[in-house]
């Protein structure tokens, strides 16, 4: 699900209330590190159209990271 509100600018911004209210029910969150446990919570959500073994070969390579 993708969620997308306008400003002013043209720029795409969800608030933290609507993140909250769209979060995947498919995260399973372990005791004591649920969003609502911290004190700060943030998160990302993209759709690659490729198979999961290649994306997966890029994440494990987290020293690369920076050059994406």
């Amino acid at each position: 699900m993708t969620v997308e509100f306008s400003t002013r600018e043209g720029k795409r911004v969800m608030t933290m209330k609507d993140d909250l209210a769209h979060r995947s029910p498919e995260i399973k969150w372990p005791a004591g590190f649920t969003p609502d446990d911290a004190d700060l919570f943030s998160h990302n959500e993209i759709h690659i159209n490729a198979p999961c073994e290649k994306v997966w070969k890029h994440l494990v390579e987290a020293p690369k990271w920076p050059t994406w």
